[in-house]
Parts: structure tokens; C-alpha cells; sequence
């Protein structure tokens, strides 16, 4: 394991603890999106210009409900960001093992298999954000 490896695994460790403190410290909005702006980030600009939610709208919400176990009003703020919540949950622990056995934390995009994964991930954000703007329209 080489210095970037340490880096990226004590870089990783701390940023997933700081995207979980940060979802647990924000109140989920009411309205399924808009829970980064609690954070002081800006409103989305892409639902601001089209009335559509974006590729990642409701992901804070997601998170922040997923924070409070609140899985059902994650899973309707944005399926996706259940998902991903779990993986930053995950996150630590996995940057913890690297530091412990030496291995770089992305030693498994070296397997075969990792192929398909960006293709695989791309095609579930996608059917997500789909899913997200047939809610959208229901809505409306």
C-alpha cells in the first residue's frame, strides 16, 4: 500500500463520516427535495429553469431520512439515495479494513467484474431519474 492508497482510504474515512454527520444534522424538507439548501447549498438550478427534478434531486432528503432510519421517506424522496446512503454507511468501515490489511481501498476495481459496474451504475441512475421525473409528472 502506497501513500496515495493511505491517503484516499483516510480521505474516503473521513468524508463518508462527514456526509453521515451532515445527514443526521439536517432536517429531512417536507417536499421530498431541497434539504441541501438547509446545508447552504444553492437550489437546483435545473429544476429552477425546467420544473423537472435533476439527476440527483431528493438524494439529501434520501439521506437525511435514511440518517433518522426513516427508510420509507428515503425510498420516496429518491430510491437511489436509500441506496447510496447505505453505501456511505459502508464507506468507514471499508476505508478502516484498507488501513488495516494495507490494500488500497479501490483494489476491487481491479477485478474482472468491475467492467460492468460503471455501465450497470450508470443504467440504475438513469432508471432512477426516470423513475423520478414519471413521479414528477404525477405530481403536476
Amino acid at each position: 500500500m502506497g501513500r496515495f492508497d493511505s491517503l484516499l482510504a483516510v480521505a474516503g474515512l473521513l468524508g463518508s463520516l462527514a456526509v453521515l454527520v451532515a445527514a443526521r444534522s439536517v432536517e429531512p424538507d417536507p417536499s421530498g427535495r431541497g434539504t441541501h439548501e438547509r446545508l447552504g447549498l444553492a437550489p437546483c438550478s435545473f429544476l429552477m429553469r425546467t420544473g423537472k427534478p435533476c439527476l440527483t434531486c431528493g438524494m439529501t432528503t434520501a439521506f437525511a431520512h435514511m440518517a433518522r432510519a426513516e427508510p420509507l421517506g428515503a425510498l420516496r424522496a429518491n430510491p437511489l439515495g436509500a441506496a447510496l446512503f447505505l453505501g456511505a454507511l459502508a464507506t468507514p468501515w471499508w476505508c478502516v479494513r484498507s488501513l488495516r490489511l494495507r490494500r488500497s481501498p479501490l483494489a476491487f476495481l481491479d477485478a474482472p467484474r468491475a467492467r460492468v459496474w460503471l455501465p450497470v451504475g450508470a443504467l440504475v441512475l438513469l432508471l432512477n431519474w426516470g423513475w423520478m421525473l414519471l413521479r414528477a409528472e404525477g405530481r403536476a
